[in-house]
């Protein structure tokens, strides 16, 4: 693809005015004074540059368009003949006079593409928080090449030519995307998952691991019983950061069910799952699929590609992904009010299975389902000659590129701390690095999120006010989630402060596990966790970090444990060398400025930095100057508010204790 911001392009001509503040007349001023400043991009207008790039008080953009003229500068000057340059003016005046025109009349280009009635996309009712919007004309060396605005918030280049020969991302991850021979070994959807620890002599047999240790269901009740009392974490963190965390999980990692049933035995008695104490109560329990490798472990397989790339969206397969496309105008599949469409199996049709076990998680799919379809009608109207595969292409590498930025700027800062997350610090390495999602990571550290669930799910109504739900009675329940419409359940999510990082979970997931919501058994997702972890021959709390080189916890009173957690662990266990990954990592006191404590911070700093680091199709590897600094500065509200103008979305909808909106 050529690229217009590469050194041979001879001209480009960044304009940026503002459509709130400014008439059509004070607007032609602006563009007048930006050309006689950067004729033929020798210059750049820094005052216009300078709204786009920096929010303020008035709440400008974010979005950090960046003028290229600067660096083109010389090569202008010296490369440019008389006729190119008069050339150059005459396509640039007569392409101004088109814009002034719908700048006047008030006809700009709507949010899915489309001309005539409908929102400006440089309406300030298009943008809340906005006040600048920016167009951006580049004249490069390919005739194929063109670089447009997503929307007011965002350069892309694409390639107009229409053709589909382009080395894009795989939906399973096969070899065949940019860089993939360069892996240490191919990594696609279906391949086992990684092991930080070796397993122990259990995973040689396909036997469960600490078989001498308490029932999972036991533990849980010493260890993880919260009833409906409420907690909160230290960071402020809003509920959003748990359904993000979801939404990633289930585009890294989906372990394949296999046939053997190992239900977790209750209690006779159990005040909450066996209360007429007859003794023949249960929790269900498959055991995970195995393959044995070339040592006789038996590992476990993982059916999502373990890359960043946004999979829970377009599928893990191309079979898959062919279902959800409309195979018109490169877009998705939605039905007429813009939701997914329904599915027997499942309840929605999306890239995962999961997509409805909660609204928060289904409000996410279908933002971003709308997210792909928005950009696709730009990239569409922009460039007329592409045909429906390239637009596709191109509006998934935009939308997973904006996933990942979200991740790793706005979501793991607030997770793991500022140290751990910055993707600046995670450099390609091709042939050196191991993308595969670890075992550790998916059924043990990445759990965490578990502990941060609240009992009731925010609804934001129109007058501001929250309404909440019991979490246990909308478990796949899709049609609450359409009810109440994606942005009110977004909005209640940004505002409700997330529970604490610790070793208890709420009764809506311990003992109303879906039973409520659906008519089937009561699941207790600690004791799941705990037994998932045996399952797949995880190493034990003091194992993992052992193999870390950190300090072994040799008495319950250990300091590492936050207050008041080694007594019920002493309750439970026999010694902590018996206490199972999940249940010790949540134990810990936090570290640093991170929610978790060490051991887990570790793990998953560790899994995100080689999920980046072995990416060739990671947006700060791939992606040119100008769009890597617009994600850089791109947040979760930005495009909430530009699928819904209307959206009572704050500026940081990861943070529940810091409502600031534009």
């Amino acid at each position: 693809m050529a690229n217009v911001f590469d050194s041979n392009v001879k001209t480009s001509v960044h304009i940026g005015t503002n459509l709130q503040s400014k008439t059509a007349k004070q607007a032609k001023s602006t563009y007048s004074r930006t050309f006689s400043k950067s004729l033929a991009g020798i210059s750049r207008n820094e005052s216009a540059v300078s709204k786009c790039n920096k929010p303020t008080s008035q709440g400008e953009a974010k979005g950090p368009i960046k003028s290229h003229a600067s660096q083109y500068s010389n090569s202008t000057t010296a490369i440019l003949t008389d006729n190119q340059t008069s050339q150059i003016i005459h396509n640039i005046l007569k392409l101004l006079s088109e814009l002034l025109v719908k700048i006047s009349s008030g006809h700009l280009s709507s949010t899915d593409g489309s001309t005539g009635a409908g929102t400006s996309t440089n309406s300030p009712a298009a943008h809340p928080h906005n006040s600048t919007s920016d167009f951006q004309i580049s004249i490069g060396s390919g005739a194929n090449s063109v670089a447009i605005n997503i929307n007011g918030f965002g350069p892309i280049s694409v390639d107009v030519s229409g053709e589909t020969d382009r080395p894009w991302r795989p939906a399973d991850g096969k070899p065949g995307g940019h860089h993939h021979s360069n892996h240490a070994k191919p990594i696609e959807a279906g391949e086992a998952f990684t092991r930080l620890v070796p397993a122990g002599d259990e995973a040689r047999t396909g036997e469960f691991s600490g078989q001498h240790r308490p029932d999972p269901r036991t533990i849980s009740n010493a260890v993880a019983d919260q009833g409906f009392r409420e907690t909160e974490n230290r960071n402020g963190a809003s509920d959003m950061l748990w359904s993000w965390g979801q939404f990633i999980d289930h585009d890294i990692a989906l372990s394949r069910e296999g046939e053997e049933p190992a239900n977790i035995l209750v209690p006779r008695g159990d005040p909450d799952l066996d209360p007429k104490g007859n003794g023949r109560s249960f929790v269900p329990f498959t055991r995970s699929a195995t393959e044995v490798d070339a040592n006789g472990i038996h590992q476990q397989i993982n059916d999502q590609t373990p890359f960043v790339d946004a999979s829970m969206v377009y599928g893990a397969s191309s079979e898959k992904t062919d279902q959800l496309r409309s195979f018109e105008g490169g877009k998705l599949k939605l039905d007429a009010d813009g939701h997914l469409p329904p599915d027997v199996k499942d309840k929605v049709l999306a890239g995962d299975p999961r997509a409805a076990e909660q609204p928060g998680l289904l409000s996410l799919h279908t933002l971003f389902a709308r997210e792909h379809n928005r950009v696709a009608g730009i990239v569409s109207k922009n460039n007329p000659h592409m045909n429906d595969e390239a637009v596709f292409n191109e509006a998934r590498r935009v939308t997973t590129n904006e996933i990942q930025a979200i991740t790793y700027n706005e979501f793991l800062p607030i997770l793991i701390g500022e140290n751990h997350a910055n993707p600046d610090n995670y450099r390609y390495g091709p042939g050196k690095v191991d993308g595969s999602v670890s075992n550790e990571f998916a059924t043990g550290a990445y759990r965490l999120g578990h502990t941060l669930v609240s009992n009731q799910v925010a609804i934001k109504k129109s007058d501001g006010s929250l309404e909440k739900v019991d979490l246990a009675r909308v478990f796949f329940q899709p049609e609450f989630t359409k009810e109440h419409g994606i942005s009110a359940v977004l909005a209640g999510q940004s505002e409700q402060t997330a529970e604490r990082v610790d070793p208890i979970i709420v009764d809506s997931l311990r003992n109303q596990l879906f039973g409520l919501s659906d008519g089937g058994p009561v699941l207790d997702l600690a004791a799941l966790n705990i037994q998932r972890g045996r399952d797949h021959n995880l190493p034990s709390y003091n194992e993992m970090r052992q193999s870390m080189g950190m300090a072994l916890i040799e008495n319950f009173d250990d300091p590492a444990f936050q207050h008041g957690v080694g007594a019920k662990l002493a309750s439970a266990y026999d010694h902590p060398d018996d206490i199972d990954l999940w249940v010790g990592g949540l134990s810990e006191k936090p570290s640093g400025s991170s929610m978790l404590g060490e051991t887990f911070t570790r793990i998953v700093g560790d899994q995100f930095a080689r999920l980046a680091r072995a990416d060739a199709n990671f947006y700060t590897h791939n992606a040119n100057r100008d769009e890597k600094a617009w994600l850089n500065n791109l947040t979760l509200s930005d495009i909430i508010r530009a699928n819904d103008p209307n959206a009572q979305i704050d500026d940081t909808a990861f943070i529940a204790t810091d409502n600031r909106y534009a």
